[in-house]
């Protein structure tokens, strides 16, 4: 392993758990990504049974706890847990003088 300050360290880049301020913990493959300049933790969860793949960007200033692990205990892991990615959600378009865009006539 190489030490954190060792800037010839290569591309953190591995199957592992990370663990979350707030008690979350996300299981998948973990890599670095940049984001506006800015270094993130990427975590791509794999589709499990009928839960599609999905990815968490993480901020590494609220991680507490990276754990390599093999990918074997990655799938097995994420398959038992029950996380999900956010799901969309949009709030029913506001009227405006008591009428909304789609009431207006093109």
């Amino acid at each position: 392993m190489y030490p954190v300050t060792d800037t010839n360290a290569p591309e953190f880049s591995q199957w592992a758990i990370v663990d979350v301020m707030g008690h979350s913990r996300y299981v998948g493959f973990v890599s670095e990504t940049v984001i506006a300049g800015n270094g993130f933790i990427q975590v791509n969860i794999p589709a499990v049974r009928d839960k599609p793949a999905w990815t968490k960007i993480i901020g590494p200033k609220s991680i507490y706890e990276i754990t390599p692990i093999s990918e074997e205990l990655a799938r097995e892991m994420a398959a038992a847990r029950n996380d999900q990615p956010i799901q969309a959600y949009e709030l029913p378009q506001p009227k405006l003088n008591g009428f909304t865009d789609d009431d207006i006539p093109m």
